[in-house]
């Protein structure tokens, strides 16, 4: 028994060590590796690194089990150790690097990766979202976008390009571009922006961005919306849908082919958003005008943004008119998305409103509308800005181009500018010489005041930016030297119109001066004008001839004109006014001072004083008559507070002595008066809180006199 059991466990061991024998002989056989790839080298970008992890294989690629592989080293390109941190190197030197793997147990090799480090991404093309158009539209130049290249760009290497590409299959073709600026000549397929961008390694890329081309039939100045044709669809959109656009020929304008088509499927509201406008800068122009047809047997209401609400008649052609000033006055904003800026400079994303409901702002379903295209116009003004007094002719704005024509049209053009001004006015009338004649003349054909019988003049005046001098005046009277590079005045005596006057119009006939319509302003003389200078015009008023001032008259209250001369602080509690019921002595009348509230204090301003240098004198004296049985003030700031006594006249003393930078006077903003120049001088009026409206006191002439003086 025992011999058998030694046997068995014998034929066991000899068993086992054979089993032992040739699985290592097996492995041998199989030639076990680390799988690095063989002749390869790897690219890399620098920076951090992952180290790629291997396995230990047989020849049938078989991974086996119980082997690991690890790290051994990795060697940079000068040589050096590269230390490992959780699996990873970080790189900074370009160049080729040697990772060594090593696996654990005998008999497996140890394997080498390589791999080349360098800077392979290309530059890159930074570009703001709005850089592009959302399209391009035929017959318009348009510029290359703006855009910046970032990471080392060899700016030699770099280059933009432009090509046209009708459709999928066609070809690209490259489109011209010169000074930065291309012509697209198509309305439709793409045109491709190519931006090539390429560094000293060679690394290079191609940016393509991809506009769609679109556009009209014809394009036509201030027109803004093509609702006429097709592509008046695409330039507009609706907000949320509830409208459906589309072309139609069901309904047209005038003489135009078709319009866009509205419908309303079901009660809602919505907005029409200008959306693809070919001309969105509308600065130039007075107007916006769209025509709405309303196809359906009830009113409806539409507008723009929030204004402009007008009533669309049924069954008929409404003009919507939108005045473009409006558009840089009004809060003229997007309907749903703040911050969006819409004014006559770009009026994309301006919208118009359709609705019958105003307080749901909705419209009733099944409804339909059809628009017209819409025009940018230049309505010419049929009235002044704001009637001033006096004033004959308005060339300082719009409506004084109107008012006037040329003689001879060809050698010249009118226009207004706002880049010269006289004084305080907004601009003036430029005649601009197209060619060089010496002659011409500008008709007043419309005078605002025809009549100027109740003037002694007219005036205007003439800036010359020339070296040239040249002369203006009438037919056949008033001729006016006008001075080069400066403003010259030109006086037209209105005693020269009339059947004994010397001014006609051109046909000969004399102008009466009860109506000047046809009144012309003669320019002659102006042979060395060169095609392209101009000169300019202020507006034209009528003048009185100034009343003489008497001797010593500091501020003339005893004439009308001198309203002329002065104002209230405060205009609201008092009324000034030329009054000849009342006056001192020998004077005409006297400057009445009425209370149209009750209010205790007030000043009367001397703006323009007929004498303004009162230093030759030792006071300025005047008289003041109170009708009343109240008693007040009066003086001015802060000196020569006299009480004016009841029903009768006070004198009031005003030293002289009182004005400078040692004195007590001021104006109203508090600044010292000098006795050389008292404009603005106030004359303070205070404690009269019991005069009731309606009562009234009266104020005589300003005299400036001397101690042995009287008046």
């Amino acid at each position: 028994m025992k011999k058998r059991n030694f046997i068995l466990s014998f034929f066991l061991l000899l068993l086992g060590t054979l089993f032992a024998f040739a699985a290592c002989g097996g492995e041998k056989t199989k030639e076990l590796r680390i799988n690095v790839p063989e002749n390869t080298v790897l690219e890399a970008e620098l920076g951090a690194y992952d180290i790629p992890k291997y396995d230990v294989v047989d020849s049938d690629g078989l991974i086996m089990a119980g082997y690991l592989v690890e790290v051994e080293s990795v060697v940079g390109p000068d040589g050096k150790e590269v230390p490992v941190s959780y699996g990873k190197i970080n790189v900074s030197v370009p160049g080729i690097y040697v990772i060594t793997y090593s696996a654990s147990g005998e008999g497996v090799k140890n394997a080498s990766l390589k791999v080349d480090f360098g800077d392979r991404i290309p530059p890159t093309v930074n570009m703001d979202e709005d850089a592009l158009p959302k399209f391009y539209i035929s017959g318009f130049t348009y510029s290359l976008p703006q855009y910046t290249i970032s990471d080392g760009p060899d700016m030699s290497k770099c280059w933009v390009k432009v090509y046209y590409k009708a459709n999928s299959d066609s070809e690209r073709v490259e489109v011209a571009v010169e000074n930065s600026r291309f012509e697209v000549e198509h309305n439709s397929g793409k045109y491709i922006i190519v931006i090539h961008v390429e560094d000293a390694a060679g690394n290079k890329k191609d940016n393509e961005y991809e506009v769609e081309a679109t556009g009209p039939s014809e394009i036509v100045e201030g027109k803004i919306l093509y609702s006429d044709e097709k592509f008046g669809v695409s330039q507009v959109k609706t907000l949320w849908n509830n409208f459906q656009l589309s072309y139609s020929t069901e309904k047209a304008y005038d003489n135009e082919a078709g319009a866009l088509k509205v419908t309303v499927p079901s009660t809602g509201g919505d907005y029409i958003i200008l959306d693809r406008i070919i001309e969105s800068d509308v600065s130039k122009y007075t107007h916006l005008v769209i025509r709405i047809y309303n196809d359906n047997d009830h009113e409806v209401y539409s507008g723009y943004c929030w204004f402009g609400d007008i009533t669309l008649a049924p069954n008929a052609w409404t003009e919507l008119k939108i005045p473009v000033g409006d558009l840089d006055t009004k809060n003229v904003t997007h309907p749903a998305v703040a911050g969006i800026v819409i004014n006559s400079e770009n009026i994309t994303n301006l919208s118009l409103r359709l609705f019958d409901d105003y307080e749901k702002n909705t419209v009733e379903g099944g409804s339909t509308f059809y628009l017209s295209a819409m025009y940018a116009v230049t309505e010419a003004p049929s009235e002044p800005e704001m009637v001033v007094d006096d004033k004959i002719a308005y060339f300082d704005e719009a409506f004084g181009v109107e008012q006037v024509s040329l003689y001879w049209p060809a050698p010249h053009k009118l226009s207004y500018d706002t880049s010269v001004s006289y004084e305080s006015e907004n601009g003036s009338l430029k005649v601009e010489f197209l060619s060089v004649q010496a002659d011409n003349y500008v008709i007043l054909d419309t005078p605002w005041i025809k009549d100027v019988s109740a003037y002694d003049y007219l005036v205007f005046r003439v800036y010359n930016p020339t070296k040239h001098t040249f002369s203006m005046g009438t037919t056949w009277a008033a001729d006016t030297e006008i001075a080069a590079e400066g403003w010259t005045e030109v006086k037209i005596p209105v005693n020269l119109f009339g059947a004994a006057g010397s001014i006609t119009d051109m046909s000969g006939a004399k102008l009466s001066a009860t109506d000047i319509s046809k009144l012309p302003l003669r320019i002659f003389g102006a042979g060395s004008f060169a095609a392209g200078e101009c000169f300019y015009i202020s507006s034209v008023f009528g003048g009185k001839a100034a009343e003489p001032i008497e001797k010593n008259v500091v501020l003339n209250f005893d004439k009308a004109s001198a309203l002329d001369r002065v104002t209230l602080h405060w205009g609201d509690p008092n009324k000034l006014s030329y009054d000849t019921s009342v006056k001192y002595e020998g004077e005409d009348g006297s400057l009445k001072v009425e209370f149209l509230s009750v209010q205790a204090d007030n000043y009367v301003i001397l703006n323009t004083p007929c004498i303004k240098d009162v230093s030759a004198y030792d006071y300025l004296v005047f008289r003041v008559y109170n009708p009343t049985k109240h008693t007040f003030s009066m003086g001015t700031t802060w000196a020569a507070d006299t009480e004016i006594a009841a029903e009768g006249w006070t004198e009031v003393k005003i030293p002289v002595n009182l004005f400078g930078a040692a004195g007590s006077i001021t104006d109203m903003s508090g600044a010292k008066l000098s006795a050389t120049d008292i404009s603005k001088l106030p004359l303070r009026i205070f404690g009269a809180g019991s005069f009731a409206i309606g009562e009234c006191f009266y104020i005589s002439a300003v005299y400036g006199i001397n101690e042995i003086a009287e008046k």
